[in-house]
């Protein structure tokens, strides 16, 4: 869980990044995030569930991310 900011590590270590985006717990794009960007401030979202897609060459994930 996180208040705040949303540290990401580990970006460098994925080979040709397609994008990052932040979307809400329904899937509505929230916001689209830089390919270097380690730093997310979440500080003006509601409390709630929200996730981080990453989209690269070799595949892609999601991350559950909970904002108190």
């Amino acid at each position: 869980p996180t208040s705040n900011i949303l540290y990401i590590k580990g970006l460098d270590k994925l080979d040709n990044i397609s994008f990052i985006h932040l979307t809400d717990n329904k899937g509505a794009l929230i916001r689209n995030i830089g390919i270097k960007e380690e730093e997310i401030d979440l500080s003006n979202l509601s409390t709630g569930i929200y996730f981080l897609h990453i989209k690269h060459k070799n595949g892609s994930g999601r991350i559950k991310i909970i904002k108190q």
